[in-house]
This record gives C-alpha cells, structure tokens and sequence, in this order.
C-alpha cells in the first residue's frame, strides 16, 4: 500500500451490515495514520411502502447502530469516523462530498448490487478523475479499478 494514501471511505449498505466491505478495506492494510470513513446507506426500503416516519427512524436508527458495530469489530475504534446518512443505495454524490472533504488520492470501498451496478462506469470515470483507487466487492470477489 503506498504510504500516500490516508484515507479509506467505505460505503456500506444495509445488507450484512457491510462486513463484507469492511473486511475489504481492512484487508488492504491499514497503517498508523490511515483513517477509515464509513459511509453508511441505509436501505430503508424493506420498512415496506407502508411505513410510517417512525418505523423509517426506526430502521435508520438500528442500521447505523449495527454498522457501527460491526465496524468496531473489524477496525481498531481510533481508526474509524461516522458519516451516516439515510439513502437508498450508495450514489455519486456522497462519494463524491467524501472524496471532496477527505482528500483526492484516498481508496473507495463499496459494493455494486442489482440495479446499482449500471453506476459502476460512472464511478470508474470518477475515481479517475479525483486520482482515487476504487475498490468493488462483489460477495467473495472485488475487482479494483
């Protein structure tokens, strides 16, 4: 890993609470000054269309909370900083906001599923275009653009 990386966002969605992308950005090899952002997505389409506001606050509230923990399993706590918002799907725009605050040059960690995957040349094009390494997991496998 070269050391002019600082900063690794991951972006989890509520499947598995992001294990999955968790372990992946730990697998890469984190090192005294890298900080780990997580962006966590909260799926809050399985409230059903007839969710009322609070059980959609209900669901936000238990996703950040299992992220959180699972993060704290997989990370060191001094490693991590929280940047949860409420969306259905990971989009551009929060990764490009954290690529913005974080830095050009930092590593993206996320996972493309079902409809989502069509984005995945956008966020090639974007990685690119910031300078910044773009990790997808996809289950067991990733490939790094």
């Amino acid at each position: 890993m070269e050391d002019i990386m600082r900063h690794i966002i991951v972006g989890c969605g509520s499947a598995a609470h992001g294990r999955g992308e968790l372990e992946e950005a730990r697998r890469l090899g984190l090192f005294p000054g890298v900080c780990v952002h997580v962006i966590g997505f909260v799926d809050a389409a399985g409230c059903g269309a007839q969710a009322t506001a609070f059980d959609y606050d209900r669901s936000i509230h238990h996703t950040v909370e299992s992220h959180k923990q699972v993060a704290l399993d997989v990370f060191d706590k001094s490693d991590v900083t929280w940047d949860f918002q409420a969306s259905h799907a990971p989009d551009l725009d929060a990764f490009t906001h954290a690529i913005r605050r974080y830095g050009r040059g930092c590593v993206i960690v996320t996972s493309l599923a079902g409809r989502h995957i069509r984005r995945e040349r956008s966020w090639m094009r974007l990685c690119r275009r910031l300078q910044c390494r773009l990790v997808i997991v996809d289950c067991a496998d990733h490939i790094e653009a």
